[in-house]
């Protein structure tokens, strides 16, 4: 799951690097060049709004999913705005795609957007939205299942069946003389209360 994870991720970071680069070429020739027909910016007025806020929305669930791997639930919030952000990048493709079909103008050149445009361009940052929430999974999933193995692992019975006690009170001294703290340490006398001794002298007269 792991290494499925970071396959996505790489992939994803590949891709947004391109489609980002790309995308705000676009913008900027559509923002200042004003080299895309005014018509299809005239009938969509949210539609430079809303390329914008994709292309950001994908750059921040990337680096969130990244910062957030190993923060447990925390995780699911850049799924969410990677999924949400491959969404908005997928409108704002089909709508550029529906402005702007290819046509071939009087010198013989193709002008629009071509299936292949519209693939490297556009549809690559839908594609690392998607690949993104992906990785984020798996590497859910991955954690989940190393969660549960530490769970059973931890309730796995460890008794040591090497003939010794199982359960012992090291601090008990009843009917010992002489006791040890530690395994290998020398004993040590402890001397016993006036009143065991009188139970023990008793006890001793009786089996006599």
């Amino acid at each position: 799951m792991r290494s499925a994870a970071k396959f996505c991720l790489v992939i994803a970071g590949f891709l947004l690097v391109i489609s980002t680069a790309f995308q705000a070429l676009a913008l900027c020739s559509v923002l200042l060049i004003e080299s895309t027909p005014a018509e299809v910016f005239a009938d969509n007025p949210w539609l430079v709004p809303l390329w914008i806020i994709a292309l950001v929305l994908l750059i921040v669930g990337f680096i969130l999913c990244l910062c957030l791997q190993d923060k447990g639930g925390w995780l699911a919030i850049p799924l969410v705005v990677a999924g949400v952000a491959s969404v908005l990048a997928l409108i704002v493709a089909l709508t550029l795609k529906d402005g702007l079909m290819p046509q071939i103008n009087h010198l013989g050149n193709t002008q629009g957007l071509t299936t292949w445009k519209l693939v490297y361009r556009h549809l690559s940052s839908v594609a690392a939205g998607a690949l993104t929430v992906l990785g984020g999974l798996f590497h859910l999933f991955a954690c989940r299942e190393e969660r549960i193995r530490r769970e059973e692992e931890g309730y796995k019975p460890s008794y040591n069946l090497d003939g010794a006690p199982v359960f012992k009170d090291l601090d008990s001294t009843i009917g010992l003389e002489t006791f040890a703290d530690e395994q290998d340490a020398p004993t040590t006398r402890r001397p016993m209360k006036r009143s065991r001794r009188h139970a023990l002298r008793k006890w001793q007269e009786k089996q006599q």
